[in-house]
């Protein structure tokens, strides 16, 4: 029950003092006139007395006296106590007022009962403790004569009454809260809303009457005077009165039977359903002056479109729900309202009171409007049911203070004039400069601001929110209209039978554009603000239609098929894609291509993709054979686009699903684009054809980009893979070209989101959850180059060319260089960042090296700052040494005479190729790339059990013969093997070559000159590894690389017979010893000799057999 009650709940104790004689009666004490008579209850409280117990009998016992204390609660006795006492008279006290087991004490008899006169006036005496108990009788009984009689408590009836604004915010803290006075100056739409907490004014005839029927209490007027209060809405065109009929309604028409009327406009006086606690004794007159609910009738109301719902529930108020206003009888009949109450009741059936989620709302501060309003708040998160429930809306302003402590101000707000919900824009909450709203002297309105939205069935919400000095808005003159005409002219072009709902809202909204155009047109008329919501009102309703559309497929350009996610003038710079290579480009499910028809050429382009689409009826009859268009029956496809009448494509079509577990990794150095992005955790296997991937991006600023990908060039096979260049690499790594304007601006941007758009929907993967952010790097806009060297100590030079061929001689100006150099197996050998002494030196463009071993080297060229990528470019230095040589049960490599087991490491990480010939059948099998395979284990032995593409390398009985290459070492190693059952059979009879003398290698030096990194690359990593060529061409080429060599090894005997040094000494004119030439003929002819002995390791089979005639040795 409602209670106003004061003096309730009052510790201080009140002393009664009551004196009285065994078994003599007293006269009771003069009674106050709101004292305790018979039967009224006393008020809550503890009270204490004193009790005198003494006898005539001087020798019977001596007289004392008993303090009592006795405690009322909830018109009730709860307990009677008392005081310290002699041990002589406690055991007389404790069983008059406490009782025994077997004797009911005084206490017992009280407790429970009503706290009245009469309830201790009838109390039954105690045997045993006869005087006793008299005395604490009759001392209670004084102590209730004294006692204030308890206040009645007024019944009440708990209601849901219809108010008016300035009823409703009376007894709000609210600035102007009980003033309804208006204004005669308009807003900047306008419309008179500069009054306090009047009525507000509409001629509209949408939208107001279909929002406003959901918790306002709105009034119709037609142009003769009549009067319709509405209530709620059954269906589009019929409003439900607040006496329970219906009058039909459209566009400002009102039907009653078969008489039509005029709207002339209408009002939103206030809130229609506020829980009220009326005196039961003042009801029936309160009911006669307010439209009420009551409990167990319906509260209904609402115009259910998008994401706002009607609604119709059973009331149930409560002294105890939230929002209860109390409503006081005036002296003069009328009735005031005071201030709501916080409850924990909904105040509905069955329905525990909702609490909005303040993190789901998606609350935004608005930097403009074009409500009239200066500040503007707007919820565009889940906010459907809290908007349809949503009543009064109280602003407190805190300034720079926090929200915490006492507002500057409060301001209450009203329905149309200051909020609004939209039924898929959100709720606009606004602060409208007028009698209402006047923000304190000295303040702009920026600050920290709390937005409290009381809705019906809900928990009050409170928002804090911060509002910046640029978030003040003023209207502003009308400055374009071109986007007004444009949707103007959209809608215009719409065909009615087209569409199956929406097309009356959409003309009522083209209605009203039409007229905001018109006034536009004349100065001072109206704002940009009015313009922009009008063709935002008008766009959305044309987004709303419910169209009717045949569905088929089309054959779409990939500039087209992006267009409308990634902008026409991104999407116009996304080509076809050129594949120089067989198959590929037209292996791809859901595109289509057309052939390369030059003569002899094998490859073609992939021009877009063969995608659903939904056609208008109407765009549909206009449609020829030669647009492409093929109808496809059955259900709508999950995921499609709509051919417009003008030949573009709208947005996507389908529901986003966003996947989680995916991750990627970037790598800014891929060789089919500049950038790559790997997916790990991805599984599209249920997604069906992927037609297309957007990459979102971010910039510093948070501005999104968006970028559309491509089959083949892009969307590789294996789909969890994406490659694209932004301008630096021109061809991949198999000669086709690379398509780069489209992504040229993604440098220096934050990769934030990837779609696929798939046959079966759209999957998307949030990509700011990982743990690693995927920041595209700058692409330094040069290529660098590194010349070849010889091993040892020596140096190479480091070179930079511009795109164009222009030399540079260095980077950019803002690239922080940090040079690391790697060998073969990825050991850093050189890291300026290190600062640590290496073999390996970089100054300017010159890399020094000490003692370096022979093959291929990487050069990474870092920038420290991050924003560039990595320059990477490899080089070998090379030399003519023989490091390994062949062991001596053919088994495979060892280490050559003298030679360390590191040098020997070296040489194999640096192995290029192993070719297998077995009769007329040559095979060469790579150690790196595609279809790699290692036939030489890191210890040097040879896998006899590897397999390339499921078959045994050396399967078959036989001679095989081995030809190993290495990067950086100019001597091939060649041996014959001989393989039965599985193993080599050893040549007992052979000699282990041995290396030269270190000291003394071959006279003639490896060239430096060719650029190329090595051995691998020369060759485009893009040949097969296992090429079968037919014995007669194979033979050809053995014979001709045989003469070769032969001719090589005659020029170099005879080189090394002509020349000869002074004093007998290998010396240059700086004193270093002459690599590679001999000091006399004698040192000649013992590397002759040498050289013969170590023909397995660096002669052909052919020429090894011509020596081994002449000399009689193998």
């Amino acid at each position: 029950m409602f209670k106003s009650i004061t003096g309730t709940g009052i510790k201080a104790k009140k002393v009664v003092a009551a004196t009285t004689a065994c078994c003599l009666a007293v006269s009771a004490l003069p009674q106050a006139s709101l004292a305790v008579h018979d039967a009224e209850t006393a008020q809550d409280n503890t009270y204490t007395g004193k009790a005198a117990v003494f006898t005539d009998d001087e020798e019977s016992w001596s007289n004392y006296s008993l303090d009592l204390e006795l405690t009322v609660k909830d018109g009730v006795i709860e307990s009677l106590n008392y005081g310290s006492v002699g041990s002589e008279n406690a055991s007389y006290v404790k069983r008059a007022i406490k009782g025994t087991s077997k004797v009911k004490g005084l206490e017992e008899m009280l407790k429970g009962q009503p706290a009245t006169y009469q309830t201790v006036e009838t109390l039954d005496a105690v045997s045993g403790a006869t005087c006793t108990a008299s005395a604490v009788k009759e001392a209670l009984k004084s102590m209730m004569a004294e006692a204030p009689k308890a206040e009645e408590e007024d019944e009440y009836t708990y209601v849901y009454a219809e108010l008016t604004y300035d009823e409703y915010y009376a007894a709000e803290p609210v600035q102007n809260g009980d003033s309804a006075e208006s204004s005669d100056e308009t807003d900047t739409r306008g419309e008179y809303d500069k009054g306090a907490f009047d009525a507000v004014t509409r001629a509209t005839t949408n939208h107001g009457l279909h929002r406003g029927s959901f918790q306002s209490a709105v009034v119709i007027y037609d142009t003769e005077g009549n009067v319709y209060e509405a209530a709620g809405w059954d269906g589009k065109n019929t409003i439900i009165l607040t006496d329970g009929t219906t009058v039909g309604f459209d566009r400002g028409t009102i039907t009653i039977g078969e008489e039509t009327k005029t709207m002339a406009g209408y009002e939103v006086t206030g809130f229609k359903y506020i829980p009220v606690a009326v005196k039961t004794s003042d009801y029936e007159e309160f009911k006669n002056q307010y439209k009420v609910v009551e409990n167990g009738e319906t509260l209904f109301g609402g115009f259910s479109e998008v994401n706002l719902s009607a609604y119709s529930e059973t009331a149930e108020v409560t002294a105890d729900t939230n929002g209860l206003k109390e409503a006081v009888k005036n002296s003069d009949g009328t009735f005031s309202f005071g201030e709501r109450q916080t409850g924990t009741d909904s105040g509905i059936k069955d329905s525990e009171l909702k609490t909005a989620d303040i993190s789901t709302l998606g609350v935004e501060v608005k930097d403009s409007s074009s409500y009239g309003d200066f500040i503007r708040v707007d919820l565009t998160g889940n906010y459907g049911d809290l908007g349809a429930n949503m009543q009064s809306v109280i602003w407190k302003y805190y300034g720079e203070n926090d929200t915490t402590g006492t507002p500057l101000a409060v301001y209450g707000t009203k329905f149309a004039a200051d909020n609004w919900m939209h039924k898929s824009m959100g709720i606009q909450l606004g602060l409208t400069e007028s009698k209402r709203c006047t923000l304190p002297e000295g303040y702009d309105g920026s600050g920290n601001w709390t937005v409290t939205i009381c809705a019906l069935g809900y928990a009050d919400t409170v928002i804090p929110v911060n509002v910046a000095e640029s978030d003040i808005h003023m209207a502003h003159a009308v400055s374009s209209t071109e986007a007004l005409e444009a949707a103007i002219g959209k809608a215009e072009s719409l065909v009615e039978t087209d569409y199956t709902a929406g097309w009356d809202d959409m003309q009522a909204e083209l209605a009203e554009a039409r007229d905001e155009l018109e006034k536009a047109g004349q100065t001072g008329k109206t704002t940009q603000e009015n313009v922009d919501e009008a063709t935002e009102h008008l766009n959305d309703a044309i987004e709303a239609l419910a169209a009717d559309y045949v569905y088929g497929t089309m054959n779409i350009p990939y500039a087209k098929f992006y267009e409308a996610e990634a902008g026409s003038e991104k999407a116009d710079q996304i080509d076809a894609v050129t594949s120089a290579t067989d198959k590929k480009w037209k292996s791809f499910d859901g595109t289509y291509y057309e052939a390369d028809t030059t003569e002899g050429a094998v490859g073609g382009k992939i021009l877009g993709v063969t995608f659903p689409v939904a056609v208008l009826k109407s765009v549909n009859e206009t449609l020829t054979e030669a647009d492409g268009f093929t109808v496809t029956e059955g259900t709508t496809p999950s995921v499609y686009k709509i051919l417009n009448a003008d030949g573009s494509y709208s947005a996507l079509q389908g529901t986003e699903e966003m996947l989680k577990g995916v991750t990627y990794t970037l790598n800014a150095d891929s060789k089919w684009g500049d950038i790559q992005l790997n997916a790990d955790g991805l599984d599209l296997s249920e997604a069906g054809t992927v037609y297309g991937v957007l990459v979102t991006t971010a910039n510093q600023s948070g501005d999104e980009s968006i970028y559309g990908m491509r089959h083949l060039e892009n969307i590789w096979k294996k789909i969890g893979e994406l490659a694209w260049s932004v301008g630096d690499r021109t061809t991949e790594v198999k000669g086709n070209p690379l398509s780069y304007r489209a992504y040229q601006d993604m440098q220096g941007q934050t990769i934030t989101k990837v779609t696929y758009i798939c046959a079966n929907g759209i999957y998307s993967v949030d990509t700011t959850a990982q743990e690693t952010a995927l920041a595209v790097p700058y692409k330094a806009a040069v290529d660098a180059a590194v010349t070849n060297g010889t091993s040892g100590d020596g140096s190479v030079s480091l070179s930079f060319t511009e795109k164009d061929g222009t030399t540079k001689t260095s980077l950019p100006d803002d690239f922080d260089a940090v040079y690391i150099i790697r060998n073969a197996a990825g050991d850093e050998v050189a890291n300026t960042s290190a600062r640590a002494a290496s073999e390996f030196t970089v100054s300017g463009n010159v890399i020094t090296y000490k003692n370096a071993y022979a093959g291929a080297y990487t050069l990474v060229i870092r920038d420290a700052s991050g924003k560039y990528a990595d320059k990477t470019v490899t080089f070998t230095l090379i030399t003519d040494q023989n490091v390994a040589v062949i062991r001596k049960d053919h088994t495979g490599l060892e280490a050559a005479k003298d030679v360390t087991e590191e040098e020997f490491a070296n040489y194999i990480s640096n192995i290029a190729s192993v070719t297998v010939k077995s009769g007329d059948t040559e095979k060469t099998y790579k150690t790196s790339g595609k279809g790699a395979l290692t036939l030489i284990k890191e210890d040097g032995s040879l896998d006899l059990a590897a397999e390339s593409r499921g078959e045994a390398v050396f399967a078959q009985n036989g001679t095989y013969t081995i030809t190993v290459a290495a990067n950086g070492f100019a001597n091939d190693i060649v041996s014959d093997i001989t393989i039965k059952d599985g193993k080599i059979e050893a040549d007992e009879t052979l000699d282990v070559p041995e290396n030269p003398d270190p000291e003394k290698p071959s006279e003639e030096k490896p060239s430096t000159e060719n650029p190329s990194t090595d051995k691998e690359t020369e060759k485009k990593n893009d040949v097969v590894n296992a090429e079968e060529t037919t014995a007669a061409e194979k033979k050809e080429e053995v014979q001709s690389t045989e003469k070769k060599n032969d001719v090589k090894n005659a020029e170099t005997t005879a080189k090394n017979t002509e020349e000869t040094t002074a004093a007998g000494e290998n010396k240059t004119a700086d004193g270093n010893v002459k690599t590679g030439d001999f000091a006399n003929p004698w040192v000649f002819a013992f590397g002759m000799v040498t050289a013969l002995m170590t023909g397995s390791a660096v002669f052909s089979a052919k020429a090894r057999k011509k020596v081994q005639k002449k000399t009689g040795k193998k």
